[in-house]
């Protein structure tokens, strides 16, 4: 695929914004708002309609490490923020190594861990493998670990899942014992508490990705006595990490400001 690239624009500089998160998207309407920035958000690619975003937006991966360099430079990226998953353990370490070969300002944007609060009965387990050995085999699993993740739990595990997607999941790759669930949730309490009663729920299994989106699901769990089992969080590894947009705004502007 050839991308094409507006030419730079002298007195502005280019931000790659690498996104894929609700803080990604708040992000990319600040920066692309200021007028000493050109922003281009990478998106990967894994929804067939994703959110909007402000900026110039390019979709699919960089060809690893080497290829995200490679862009950097060709592009004259003045500055890499990483606003990914916080599960996105492979793309955070590319976009470090990257940067690092490029010369390039790097900082990394993961929200807040979930914490549990009264009431709750949470599992923490390092792994997906060790979430699928956490529940009984006779189990109703609703399962938020995403759609690799999904599949890792159904091959440890016999009991019944409850999974819910963004786009429509192909017949061929449906999981065996599985239910789909179509569409984002509204974060509505009573609605994922209704959910977990009609499908007779006996257990929820998530990654602790942090934020408001999925918060509600915990906190129906937490109501109707649920335990959910909690997949801990990677490492987060070197390189500078912040945890809210005023942290990127402070950082990434005397950039801006330099370079103008």
């Amino acid at each position: 695929m050839v991308e094409t690239v507006p030419e730079a624009v002298s007195g502005r500089v280019r931000i790659l914004l690498l996104g894929g998160t609700a803080e990604a998207r708040r992000l990319s309407t600040e920066l692309a708002a200021y007028p000493g920035i050109d922003l281009i958000v990478s998106l990967k690619g894994l929804t067939q309609q994703p959110r909007a975003y402000a900026g110039q937006v390019r979709i699919g991966g960089f060809g690893g490490v080497g290829g995200l360099c490679a862009y950097l430079c060709t592009h004259e990226i003045a500055a890499c923020i990483d606003a990914t998953h916080p599960f996105a353990a492979q793309m955070a370490h590319n976009a470090l190594e990257a940067c690092a070969r490029a010369a390039c300002p790097q900082i990394r944007l993961v929200r807040p861990e979930w914490q549990p609060g009264a009431g709750d009965r949470w599992i923490r387990v390092p792994t997906i493998a060790d979430a699928a050995d956490a529940v009984p085999t006779d189990s109703v699993v609703f399962v938020a670990l995403g759609a690799i993740g999904s599949q890792l739990f159904a091959e440890r595990t016999a009991a019944r899942m409850i999974v819910r997607t963004v786009d429509p999941v192909q017949p061929e790759h449906r999981i065996p014992r599985t239910t789909y669930l179509t569409g984002l949730p509204d974060g509505s309490v009573a609605a994922e508490a209704d959910l977990m009663r009609q499908y007779g729920v006996t257990h929820v299994a998530v990654r602790n990705s942090g934020g408001s989106a999925g918060r509600g699901k915990l906190e129906a769990a937490r109501n109707l006595g649920v335990p959910v089992v909690m997949v801990e969080r990677p490492p987060i590894g070197p390189g500078r990490v912040v945890s809210d947009i005023a942290a990127i705004r402070d950082w990434l502007y005397p950039i801006v400001a330099a370079d103008s």
